[in-house]
């Protein structure tokens, strides 16, 4: 009988570990999660600090201005068109600047074209070019704007610069839209306007 004892004996495969797998896996996954995470953070905008006047942050700056609530006027009629009286100002100040402008303009080029002031709209209207915006203003019915017809700076014995020749029909919050002699034009309060001295028209 022989001895088994020295026969080579078979070695035992180790089971290989599964651990390392397992643990690259799960880095993997939560860097992954985290990934994703900050990428909904920067869409949604999270990512940013809040701006100052914004939001809850407005509310808790002791610096922050107080806010002013404007609450709609009376319908008033500008240039042809009804617009709210408190926002007049706002609406109509562009418009109201580039009739005044032009017919400014148009009032010294006729003076100096035909050496007086003009007798009408009519006749003024060239020197405007027929501008729809400034014959609307002018319109008896529907305008927003006085022109005193048949004056020529020469009359204007308070100095061209002084008289007015051009007005606004109703003061808006106490102030009105004058054209002066000169061709300026300029922003007047009630009190100061019924003391300028006016143009003498025809």
């Amino acid at each position: 009988m022989s001895d088994t004892s020295d026969r080579p004996r078979k070695k035992k495969k180790k089971k290989k570990s599964n651990r390392g797998l397992i643990i690259g896996l799960c880095a993997g996954g939560a860097a992954l999660v985290i990934a994703i995470i900050v990428l909904i953070l920067l869409l949604s905008g999270g990512g940013e600090a809040p701006k100052k006047g914004d939001g809850p942050a407005a509310k808790l700056d002791p610096l922050a201005p107080p806010v002013k609530k404007v609450e709609p006027g009376p319908l008033v009629v500008v240039g042809g068109k009804t617009r709210l009286g408190k926002y007049i100002r706002v609406l109509a100040k562009t418009e109201a600047e580039f009739v005044l402008k032009n017919l400014g303009l148009a009032y010294i080029n006729f003076n100096d074209t035909v050496k007086r002031g003009p007798n009408n709209q009519k006749e003024l209207e060239p020197f405007y070019e027929r501008d729809n915006r400034v014959t609307q203003s002018l319109d008896d019915k529907e305008g927003w704007l006085t022109f005193i017809y048949g004056s020529s700076p020469r009359s204007m014995v308070d100095g061209t610069s002084r008289t007015i020749l051009a007005y606004e029909r109703g003061p808006e919050d106490g102030f009105r839209y004058v054209l002066l002699g000169d061709g300026s034009f300029t922003q007047m309060s009630e009190e100061d306007f019924a003391k300028a001295p006016k143009a003498k028209g025809k």
